[in-house]
């Protein structure tokens, strides 16, 4: 009965790692980037006035930051040659990152768009007007405000998908 019970708990947990939803936010206007996996963790990108760039990543209630743009100073340890050949990483082929990237849906899509010249900006309206149509919110403005608002999800099992089918 406890072993059935402890099966059924870690299969259920599973299948919530493989189902959770992973979010992608960018937004220009608010200098919001961050990216939500489920309820686990959330890492956002944020400004630093020092070390020009922070990543926070706020799981279980606790804030972990990382600076991405200052070096590491310490040594690694170089692993002795035991004549011991190393298979050679595959690079990552077009096919396999259109694949990953196709695998993402898009959720919500809003792009504010000025040039600066009153001219571009009339003979692109009307092709921001037809975009608009197809799908998202494409805005052409005469008021010097530009942005980018994109909400894209995945799903862990996806990700596996087309890693298995390449």
């Amino acid at each position: 009965m406890l072993f059935s019970l402890i099966l059924l708990l870690l299969t259920g947990m599973l299948i919530y790692l493989l189902l959770m939803p992973i979010i992608l936010v960018i937004n220009t206007s608010g200098n919001q980037y961050f990216i939500q996996i489920g309820k686990l963790a959330i890492v956002y990108l944020e400004p630093h006035p020092e070390k020009i760039l922070r990543i926070r990543l706020r799981s279980f209630f606790r804030n972990f930051y990382f600076y991405p743009l200052i070096r590491n100073t310490d040594k690694k340890k170089s692993r002795p040659d035991n004549g011991i050949k190393r298979k050679p990483r595959r690079r990552a082929s077009f096919k396999w990152v259109f694949k990953l990237i196709s695998s993402f849906k898009i959720k919500k899509l809003s792009v504010v768009i000025d040039t600066g010249d009153f001219t571009t900006n009339a003979r692109w309206y009307p092709v921001f007007y037809f975009l608009g149509k197809a799908g998202g919110e494409w805005h052409i403005n005469f008021e010097g405000k530009n942005a980018l608002e994109i909400k894209l999800a995945n799903r862990p099992i996806y990700l596996l998908k087309s890693f298995i089918n390449f």
